[in-house]
This record gives C-alpha cells, structure tokens and sequence, in this order.
C-alpha cells in the first residue's frame, strides 16, 4: 500500500486530501470517500507522520490516560468499537490490517503501544506534502508537532515514545554440537536462582547466563551484568543486539547477555539461565529451535502458601516489595491457569525451603546429566 498525505497551512495545519493506491479520499462532506478533521484524524495524522520518519522496528506509545477526547481514547475508540468508522472511512477496509494496536500494564496504568505492520504499510511507503511540496525529516516534524501543539484535546501531560520492538532477530556465527541452552522458570519465590546455583555445583561445564533488568537493584545479585538500568538504555541495547529474549514482568523489564550467549554457543558450553516470568521460555524455545539450538526446560513447582511464607520472610528486600512479592506469586498463579506446563517443561517440585533445594536438586540431575550428554 502506498499512502501520500496532503496538508494545507493557513492558520492551521489542516490534512486536505490522502491518496491510497491512487484514490483520492478528501475532506468535507459526508460520503464514504471523505473526511472530518475531527480529533480522531488528527491523531492517525500525527501517527503515520511521525512513523513516515520512524525505523521500522519501533513502536508508539501513549502513555497518557487522557481525557474523553485524547490522542488515546480517539485511537483505543477507532480499533475497537465496531461503530466509529473513521479509521477504515480514511484508510479504506485494509485498516484494521495496518496498524498494531495493543494494552498492556505499567506501573499502575495502562500504556496503548501502537504500531505499523509493516508487512502492509512502511515507513518508505508514506508521501508527505505540504501545499504542494514534498516534506522530509525535519519539515514532518516540524508539522506533526504543529499539528500536536493545536490539538489541546491532547493535553500536556501526552508523552510518545519510540521503542525498538521486536528487537532484531539472533544470528549465531558458529554453533557447536556439544551446546546446551537449560532455562529454570517458576513462580516468584520457587526458589529458581537458588536451586539452579545449587545444581551448577554438580556440573563443572556449567556456565550461568548474566541478565540486564530495569528493576532496582537488591544485594546479592551475582546473576546480573547490570540491574536497575534506564529503560531507555535497555531498549537501546536491545536495538544494539546487546540483549536477547526481552520480556517484561510486573512493570519491569528483563533480558539476558547476547555476546555470552554466542560465545557459549560458539565454544560449545553448557549455558543455564532463569527467566523470571515462565510465560516467555515458550517464545524463547521457538527461537531458538529455529536455530537448532539444543534446549531443555525445567518448572520448578511450589504450592502457593509455600511461595508467599518465603516471601514475607526475606530479609533482602524492603516491607514495600514483599507486599508486591506476595502480589506477584497470586498473579503468578493466575497466570499458570493458560500454561500447558507439561507440554514446554520439565516439571521438579521444591516444596520446603532447605531440604527441599537438595531434594530438587537431585530431582533434575540425572535428566538434566542425559541430556548434556546426549550428542543427538
């Protein structure tokens, strides 16, 4: 699909004409090949300006709540309400194909993450034109924050921001036979971190995959290249191919160390990580079976009321987090409701704190020894 929009300036900037694929759709009127500068408009406007200059890997998101009329409610009001028609009425019936439009929970609030598919419609495939004239990086932004700054509906609080998801795909320059990739995953407080550093003392070719989080940092974290980063500065080394396997998990975002992965594959170790929300290993073994990695996945299994006890008795963490610790294993557990554990994991119980670790522990061995073994 190709797209040229053509805006007039007088006053204000207002969007005269948008041609897809040669048919001319204008404003004014009622007929189903025209438009109102309504607010709705105003912000696909500012969308498809703002993507037209945008790497292709990156999203928009709002993060306002905003008012009735916001840039938010006008686009959340188009995607989902089968009665308002003015996406489709501008874009025509590949509408709801173009955009990506998803909620998701942050920090308390809601952030509307929209973006392009790009299989439909790229950044290369968007004409601008100001009174004739075609416009390029810095004259769209210069009209989009024109068209931002008249739009009070928008209010001041309105915040877009580029992130770089998907990150790039993993590429591997050299892949030994003997490499294993191993995933421990469970509830908060299962005892993950814990159990794994016990199980790696058993086996000298073990090498603990390093992650990066945004979360703050606590003592005792010997399993992180960094915590407590930016957010900005963890989707950037995502975009660098720094990280891999990004996820998020109660408002924080966690992701491992690319270049020990690689190395670790390339040198043939035996690399063993643990991914703080069990929901995303099924995604990371997709991938990497792609890769015709050798991968194999352990579910530590922990009653709930076991879970919560430890948590309210950890010394490491403030009285504020483990409130949110005990939030989190209940959330946790909702969660396991849409798992199929038994088709992604090997599932090993953990149910008392000390004795339980080594009965765990000798629970996984001989598995998790066959399987390092294992040359098919």
């Amino acid at each position: 699909m190709n797209l040229n929009l053509e805006f007039s300036q007088n006053k204000e900037v207002r969007l005269e004409s948008i041609t897809r694929d040669g048919l001319v759709i204008e404003r004014g009127g009622t007929g189903e090949l025209s438009f109102m500068w309504s607010s709705g408009v105003r912000a696909l406007c500012y969308v498809l300006l703002r993507a037209s200059i945008t790497d292709p890997c990156q999203q928009f998101e709002l993060t306002n709540e905003g008012p009735v009329n916001s840039l938010r409610s006008s686009l959340e009001g188009a995607f989902k309400k089968e009665t308002n028609r003015w996406v489709r009425d501008v874009l025509g019936d590949a509408a709801s194909e173009i955009f990506t439009f998803q909620t998701r929970a942050h920090k308390g609030s809601n952030i509307y993450v929209l973006g392009l598919n790009y299989d439909v419609l790229t950044p290369s495939s968007i004409q601008i034109t100001l009174n004739g004239r075609k416009q390029f990086a810095e004259d769209i932004i210069h009209l989009s924050d024109q068209i931002l700054k008249k739009a009070k509906w928008l209010g001041p609080s309105i915040e877009i921001r580029t992130r770089n998801t998907p990150p790039p795909p993993l590429k591997l320059t050299g892949l030994c036979n003997s490499f294993r990739f191993i995933t421990f995953s469970g509830v908060s407080s299962a005892g993950k971190d814990t159990i794994l550093a016990s199980v790696c003392e058993s086996i000298p070719s073990a090498t603990i995959l390093k992650k990066y989080t945004t979360r703050p940092e606590r003592n005792r974290e010997w399993n992180y290249c960094s915590a407590g980063i930016d957010e900005d500065e963890f989707w950037k080394l995502v975009q660098l191919g720094k990280i891999i396997f990004p996820y998020e998990k109660r408002d924080y975002f966690y992701g491992f160390d690319a270049d020990e992965f690689k190395d670790a594959a390339l040198f043939g170790r035996h690399l063993f990580a643990v991914f703080t929300h069990f929901t995303e290993v099924p995604k990371c073994q997709i991938q990497l079976k792609s890769l015709k990695v050798k991968t194999q996945s352990y579910f530590i299994e922990v009653p709930e009321e076991v879970a919560v006890r430890r948590a309210r008795i950890r010394f490491d963490i403030s009285h504020t987090e483990r409130h949110q610790r005990v939030a989190s294993i209940q959330q946790d557990f909702e969660d396991l409701k849409s798992l199929n554990l038994d088709e992604n994991y090997i599932r090993v119980q953990n149910l008392e704190y000390q004795a339980g670790i080594e009965d765990t522990r000798r629970a996984i061995i001989p598995s998790l020894k066959q399987f390092l073994t294992n040359e098919q």
